[in-house]
C-alpha cells in the first residue's frame, strides 16, 4: 500500500514537473548594428571627408562603417529575410570597394561605391519597416 502510494505520488511529481517545465528561451537575434550611432557618425564623415578631398579620411570612416556593421550570413535564417541577407553582402561589397578606391586615393570611385552602400542600407531599411 506504501509502495503504490508513494509511486502515485512519484508519477504526480513527475507529470506536475514536465507540465511546468519552462522552455528554454531563444537565443536572442544579434543586432545587425553593432553600434548604430557611430555607424551613422561614420557615414557622415566619410561624406565629409570626400567633400574635403581627405582620401585617408575617408577610408578611416569606411573602415568604421565596416566595423559597426556585421555581415549577415546564413546562420541568421531564419531571424532575418533572405533578402535582407543579399542586400548585406550587396553592401559589404560596395564598402570593400569604397575601403579600396578611398586607399588608392580616388575619392570619386569612393564615393560612387558609397552611393551603393547607401542604397543597399536604404532598401534592407525598407524591407524591414514592411509589414510581413
Amino acid at each position: 500500500m506504501l509502495r503504490r502510494t508513494l509511486t502515485r505520488t512519484l508519477s504526480v511529481v513527475i507529470t506536475w514537473a514536465s507540465l511546468t517545465a519552462v522552455a528554454p528561451a531563444p537565443e536572442p537575434v544579434p543586432p545587425v548594428h553593432v553600434d548604430a550611432k557611430d555607424l551613422e557618425q561614420a557615414v557622415l564623415d566619410a561624406a565629409r571627408a570626400f567633400l574635403h578631398g581627405d582620401a585617408p579620411g575617408m577610408r578611416a570612416a569606411f573602415d568604421r562603417v565596416e566595423k559597426d556593421c556585421r555581415r549577415l550570413g546564413p546562420d541568421d535564417e531564419p531571424a532575418r529575410a533572405h533578402k535582407m541577407i543579399d542586400l548585406d553582402a550587396s553592401l559589404h561589397a560596395g564598402l570593400d570597394r569604397a575601403r579600396e578606391s578611398a586607399s588608392r586615393g580616388d575619392l570619386d570611385a569612393a564615393f560612387e561605391s558609397m552611393r551603393w552602400v547607401m542604397r543597399s542600407c536604404r532598401a534592407c531599411h525598407e524591407l524591414r519597416d514592411t509589414p510581413r
